[in-house]
């Protein structure tokens, strides 16, 4: 799992999958007030120990106090449909002419990020700008 600054950056800026993220037991995030990466944990009465409790009735809570996810690599896989078909497409894209988009990525996930925002958003990440762009 990449607790990298970066891809903690590439996560809180990735708006588009934000906006879609319901929070799940066992997601792991990023709680800005601790200022760390957290398990959202499925215990009520576990006392942090596994991570910030979640119940059915806190999911907006999560969202407003501060959470944003930060997927492990699994759950990017999804995002893109049918494990195999997404793999094909990431090869051809890596293969032929998109290489430099991703050339940089330290990590399977920023790698999984990168397509994910490419292929569902139209989005490259920009280093210099810190933020997902509209590729062009």
């Amino acid at each position: 799992m990449d607790r990298s600054e970066i891809y903690i950056k590439m996560c809180e800026e990735a708006e588009d999958i934000l906006e879609k993220w319901i929070p799940t037991k066992w997601d792991y995030c990023y709680c800005k007030i601790e200022n760390k990466i957290v398990v959202l944990s499925g215990y009520e009465t576990d006392g942090g120990y596994y991570g910030h409790s979640i119940y059915e009735n806190e999911i907006d809570g999560c969202k407003k106090n501060k959470h944003f996810l930060i997927p492990r690599q699994d759950q990017l896989q999804n995002m893109m449909g049918n494990y195999y078909d997404a793999v094909e497409r990431m090869y051809e894209a890596l293969c032929n002419d998109h290489w430099d988009l991703w050339q940089d990525c330290k990590s399977m996930e920023q790698l999984w990020l990168g397509f994910v925002m490419f292929e569902n958003y139209n989005k490259k990440w920009s280093e210099d700008k810190q933020k997902w762009i509209k590729k062009g």
